[in-house]
């Protein structure tokens, strides 16, 4: 019986050490020091997923506006790896859905986004409110569905967003943020709705900023500096 009870014991301990090394949601670092082409570096250790593939999603229509945005337009090299770094194979669906193959392996997503204020300015331009804007060293607008998406099925999951910075810059947003030093910022959300909800806004120094009615609370910042 001390027998069983011992491997009992052995076997909870082998799952809370395995549980302890499994990434809990979403744990994405944004890149925004080093810009490449009015480019941002998104990586993102995914949670465990559990089906064979996997589908994610960069929002086409968010709460508040009523038309048509397709974020995903403006991510470029999208690559899925395991844990071993080892490439899974993806492709697209439409501007806004990439499927991952091997999805039970997937550990780790990375991609390239470009703002939307640059964009051609014809019937497809996202109003810039609701968009993202990238100059590098200078200012950065970071809605956050301009930036990182969900797996389908995953997103309720935690978030926390690690932002490594220009020193000279200061991030404001409405989210909780833990001021790492001065080129590091983390904050969290406790899933993708109250995520995309807190967006970052970036005013340029010494300029005050303000929204349209009904996002003041999300929008309206009086910093000098803002990355």
């Amino acid at each position: 019986m001390k027998t069983i009870y011992l491997a009992l014991g052995l076997g909870l301990v082998t799952l809370s050490r395995a549980a302890a090394q499994q990434p809990i949601g979403y744990q994405i670092n944004l890149d925004l020091q080093n810009v490449q082409n009015d480019r941002v570096r998104v990586v993102i250790n995914t949670p465990a997923i559990k089906e064979q593939q996997a589908t994610y999603v960069i929002p086409s229509v968010v709460p508040g506006s009523y038309s048509k945005k397709d974020y995903g337009r403006f991510v470029t090299d999208f690559k899925a790896f395991d844990k071993q770094g080892k490439r899974l194979k993806t492709r697209n669906s439409g501007p806004n859905l990439f499927l991952i193959d091997d999805a039970k392996k997937l550990a780790r997503l990375e991609y390239l986004v470009d703002d939307t204020w640059d964009a051609k300015q014809d019937d497809s331009f996202i109003f810039q409110p609701g968009g993202t804007n990238i100059e590098a060293g200078r200012n950065f607008t970071i809605n956050h569905y301009g930036f990182y998406g969900y797996l389908e099925g995953y997103k309720m999951e935690p978030y926390q967003v690690s932002v490594l910075k220009p020193a000279a810059l200061y991030g404001a947003t409405a989210l909780d943020v833990r001021r790492e030093s001065a080129t590091k910022d983390v904050f969290t959300a406790p899933n993708y709705v109250t995520l995309a909800d807190g967006p970052s806004c970036t005013p340029s120094p010494i300029r005050p900023v303000s929204a349209p009615a009904g996002r003041a609370s999300r929008w309206r910042y009086f910093r000098k500096r803002a990355w």
